[in-house]
């Protein structure tokens, strides 16, 4: 049975900030505390949020400082070959301090399709470890695979660390606990509320992916891609007015919509740039 079928689809129009706390408050109701990796025990009404920030640094700054506000920890993890944001730009270490200044902690979001085949993987998560650690100014204490199922990831369910790390899907955080995953904008396993191990009291994974939470409510997870992508569009065009001598994007036609136009281009669109 195809799980989206069988889960809740979050953008029935209720998916945003306030749904998000909403959710995490219900947990704590029920007697969890957040914790992070460290600091977790399955056996106990212990809460991992997890967040993958797979598109969005910034959606992932907004987030912690809503966390923060609430006295919540979490788990941020960055991926450093990612095509979609550069943790060493000035945007993003801004919101890389942002996030572990407000007491959260950033793992590493090891993706195996930067490499090559035959790479060892578990070495260049070292390396890539070793980057992070000089750029956060902190230790690096755990990894997650980026994309487990897509890339048939030997470490889910494995209880080896891994860089000489604990990661994400070791059985203590995995199948000794419950996991909830937002994954492609549904709830895959069941509403986390559901989930069997809460039924039980014991502790749990939440994995959700902040860029689906902290854009406008009522948007489906293509557009509120779109909208990111139309933001980072023209972020990069006008940084090249001020490196490039001349060019001037909006006689360009690239995207046309004034600066504080909220409404992003269609997909149509965004395919002829």
């Amino acid at each position: 049975m195809d799980r989206r079928v069988a889960s809740e689809n979050l953008f029935s129009g209720k998916a945003g900030a306030q749904e998000y706390v909403g959710l995490v408050l219900r947990f704590q109701e029920l007697g969890y505390e957040t914790k992070l990796f460290h600091d977790f025990f399955p056996e106990q009404q212990h809460l991992i949020l997890r967040h993958d920030v797979d598109l969005s640094l910034e959606a992932a700054a907004v987030m912690a400082d809503l966390e923060a506000k609430h006295g919540w920890t979490a788990t941020y993890f960055v991926l450093l070959c990612s095509e979609f944001y550069n943790v060493f730009s000035a945007a993003g270490r801004r919101s890389l301090c942002s996030i572990v200044e407000r007491g959260h902690d950033v793992g590493l979001h090891v993706d195996p399709s930067a490499y090559p085949p035959g790479a060892d993987l578990e070495e260049e998560a070292a390396r890539e470890c070793d980057v992070l650690e000089r750029l956060l100014g902190r230790p690096v204490t755990i990894t997650a695979v980026h994309r487990p199922s897509a890339t048939k990831s030997f470490l889910v369910g494995s209880a080896a660390d891994f860089a000489q790390r604990p990661h994400a899907y070791q059985p203590r955080f995995f199948s000794q606990a419950g996991y909830v995953s937002d994954s492609s904008g549904y709830w895959a396993f069941g509403h986390p509320l559901a989930h069997e191990s809460v039924l039980e009291r014991r502790g749990i994974q939440l994995l959700t992916h902040p860029y689906l939470w902290m854009e406008q409510i009522g948007e489906g997870r293509d557009h509120r891609i779109i909208r990111y992508l139309t933001r980072k569009i023209r972020g990069l065009c006008t940084e090249a007015e001020r490196n490039f001598r001349g060019f001037l994007w909006q006689d360009r036609h690239l995207v046309h919509a004034n600066p504080g136009d909220s409404h992003c281009r269609s997909a149509d669109e965004l395919k002829r740039l």
